[in-house]
């Protein structure tokens, strides 16, 4: 395996045998005329085979046919096909590869809705670096960039799937990998292959060159000297992209982290909340609650910390934002509005109201009398209140202060009155509470607007 203090025989750091690639003012923009001058009879009905033609005449790149998709299945006519639109057409798949234009020609004449293939490594002179954001892989490459350096301005193509392709020059002695820099990060070399634009996938969306990242807009790059050491230096035995992205599955899902994987996993993270803007509290709240979840054994609180303090030295990424500006404001004064009270002047529907005070107050016994009130459809404080569904949330006081409260408030068993603590379940986690919420959903009465969830020993209304 090539390293970067001893290059390969010939080859020019940190690629090897790169295969010609022309500098963008000389290529052609990719356009029917284009793609199809090398050979008039290539793909002259779908512009699939215009493009192929074209990969094959101005960049020398090989090419073969890929099932497509249609009508959302893929057209090896498989209804169970487990890798639709992705598979090869051709018996020998990436081994039939070709810049001939003859062969492409007959591809394209006799199938032409297959998608295109692309043979990276050595046959066409570049490598591949596909990105899976399903899996990670967009946070394993803001982590690598923030560490390493940015990988900087080279051809890229967006896939179907919401992920990307960075083609780079081609270095010899590199093998195929998935996962093995980084979740979701699989790298294609030689004995590999990608789908090229305008391929079809299996979400209805096809493959697309990012703008300004076009083959014919600029050239293929070279790759930054710490990928291709990271790519060289991998000793762990490759694993299928299918075994990373589950993986990744089982981590979002609980899987426990390990001393070796806790920081990385926590930065990932933080990275991930401090591009869309968050700030270092959230982000170190985010951590404590990952920490006590995931880490075996846990990490010291002031490690975590400190992954927060130093990710919350990085500006917010512009780029994740959705461009919208201050202007977009409408003047409030043009905007209609009207306010639907479910205790009236008191308590709105559709919002949160606050409840605050000192404790020992009777701010609990306050919220119960409220909660009672709107089961029941009576009022309060004088006010009338629109009859709902309760749920009344207690994780404070146990059943014997709640049952003595209620008596002493001479609050009668309602249908319309819902009350949930810890005597039911004593310490249940996010989600299971969260699920409790959600389910309040099932006690509401037909043509009524959504229940109200009351909690007590606390302030929430």
């Amino acid at each position: 395996m090539q390293t970067l203090s001893q290059p390969a025989r010939g080859s020019q750091h940190p690629a090897a045998d790169v295969q010609p690639i022309r500098a963008p003012e000389q290529l052609q923009p990719i356009s029917r005329a284009a793609m199809t001058a090398a050979s008039p009879k290539v793909g002259l009905t779908t512009e699939l085979g215009k493009a192929a033609g074209w990969y094959a005449r101005a960049l020398g790149w090989h090419v073969f046919p890929i099932h497509g998709v249609r009508d959302g299945r893929c057209t090896c006519g498989n209804p169970a096909c487990g890798s639709p639109g992705k598979h090869p057409r051709t018996p020998h798949g990436v081994k039939d590869a070709t810049s001939g234009a003859q062969q492409i020609e007959s591809w394209w004449s006799q199938r032409p809705d297959s998608s295109i293939g692309l043979a990276t490594g050595e046959p066409s002179g570049v490598d591949v670096l596909d990105v899976d954001p399903r899996a990670c892989g967009d946070e394993s490459l803001y982590e690598l960039e923030r560490k390493h350096g940015e990988l900087g301005p080279t051809v890229i193509s967006l896939t179907g799937g919401g992920g990307s392709h960075l083609f780079f020059r081609h270095i010899t002695g590199l093998k195929n990998q998935a996962g093995e820099i980084g979740a979701g990060l699989d790298f294609k070399t030689s004995g590999g292959y990608v789908i090229l634009p305008p391929s079809s996938h299996a979400s209805g969306r096809a493959y697309a060159w990012k703008g300004g990242s076009r083959p014919n807009e600029r050239a293929v790059s070279e790759a930054p000297a710490w990928l291709a050491q990271l790519l060289s230096t991998v000793t762990r035995p490759l694993s299928s992209s299918a075994a990373t992205r589950a993986g990744a599955r089982r981590a979002a899902d609980g899987e426990k982290w390990a001393p070796g994987e806790r920081n990385n996993r926590l930065t990932s993270i933080a990275g991930a909340m401090r591009r869309r803007g968050l700030s270092q509290e959230a982000i170190e709240a985010a951590l404590l609650a990952e920490n006590r979840l995931r880490c075996e054994p846990l990490l010291e609180e002031a490690e975590v910390q400190r992954i927060a303090a130093s990710v919350a030295l990085y500006q917010p990424d512009s780029s994740e934002r959705s461009g919208f500006r201050v202007e977009d404001i409408p003047a409030i004064w043009t905007l209609e509005a009207s306010t639907r009270w479910l205790i009236e002047d008191l308590v709105p529907q559709t919002a949160i109201t606050l409840l605050i005070g000192d404790s020992g107050v009777g701010k609990s016994t306050f919220v119960l009398a409220l909660a009672a009130a709107v089961a029941r459809g009576e009022r309060f404080l004088g006010e009338p209140v629109e009859r709902r569904p309760v749920l009344y949330v207690d994780r404070e006081n146990p059943l014997a202060v709640v049952k003595e409260r209620l008596a002493r408030m001479r609050i009668v068993p309602t249908p319309e009155l819902h009350i949930w603590g810890g005597w039911v379940d004593p310490s249940p986690s996010g989600p299971e509470a969260a699920a409790i919420l959600l389910g309040s959903g099932a006690f509401r009465p037909p043509q009524r607007p959504p229940n109200a969830v009351l909690t007590g020993a606390g302030c929430g209304l």
